[in-house]
């Protein structure tokens, strides 16, 4: 029964099998913008004898960023991201773990409007007593047109492409049958993590560069082609015949 089924699939597999001529482009776009907003990730770290303790001292070095910050960006766009409290321990191998104290840290995550202004507001809070800097993200306020463009782009250089090469073969293009998209957004680096002690007054203004946004989009595009030599089924093999008896 087995080589029977086999035997009658062979023509419908025949049947199925797609005979147009195509022809497979890759396209590429890329869209370059300055960025419209800095995101700073920054806030204060501090140790102390008991939990509370450590957590009071976290609290007032806060309480100083934030006084800095006031007339630096609107408090709509300053919101606490993370707060942590944690033991601290000293490794002994032959006693093991001792507790010494409490480390507690906030976290502010920073929008400024102007990226230009990202560097003078990075160093209000670190005079103010931020010791911990997280990093700087860099946002474009209408980010969907933007990959559209990119994306337009791609589809355009793949269809030039195309034309080009349906030139060379002198076949004609035809319209596309299938397409697959991929879209990348590169961010310019920012700074890395670093600490920074507060008490350090004498100390150089940090740059902060936005530069570009990079939005890519890539393309593969598959288009019919009519003209030329035709296409060549491939080769689906030799009919089975039945067994004896099947």
């Amino acid at each position: 029964m087995l080589t029977t089924l086999l035997y009658l699939s062979a023509p419908l597999l025949a049947a199925e099998i797609d005979t147009r001529s195509t022809l497979q482009i890759s396209g590429v776009g890329e869209v370059y913008v300055a960025p419209d907003e800095a995101v700073l990730t920054l806030g204060v770290r501090a140790q102390g004898d008991t939990a509370a303790s450590a957590f009071d001292a976290a609290a007032k070095k806060m309480e100083a960023v934030a006084q800095a910050l006031a007339s630096q960006v609107p408090p709509e766009r300053i919101r606490t991201s993370q707060l942590s409290l944690q033991p601290r321990y000293e490794y002994d191998e032959h006693t093991g773990p001792r507790l010494v104290g409490y480390e507690a840290s906030s976290i502010l995550e920073i929008r400024v409007d102007d990226p230009m202004a990202a560097g003078a507001v990075l160093d209000a809070t670190v005079s103010a007593g931020a010791n911990e800097v997280l990093g700087v993200a860099w946002k474009v306020e209408d980010e969907d047109a933007v990959r559209q463009q990119a994306l337009e782009a791609a589809v355009a250089d793949a269809r030039t492409y195309a034309e080009q090469v349906a030139t060379e073969l002198g076949v004609s293009l035809g319209d596309p049958m299938r397409i697959s998209i991929r879209t990348q957004d590169t961010t310019p680096p920012g700074p890395v993590y670093m600490e920074r002690a507060a008490q350090d007054a004498d100390i150089a203004s940090m740059p902060v560069m936005s530069g570009e946004q990079i939005y890519r989009a890539e393309v593969d595009v598959t288009f019919e082609t009519t003209g030329g030599a035709p296409a060549t089924p491939p080769d689906v093999g030799p009919e089975l015949e039945p067994e004896p008896g099947a």
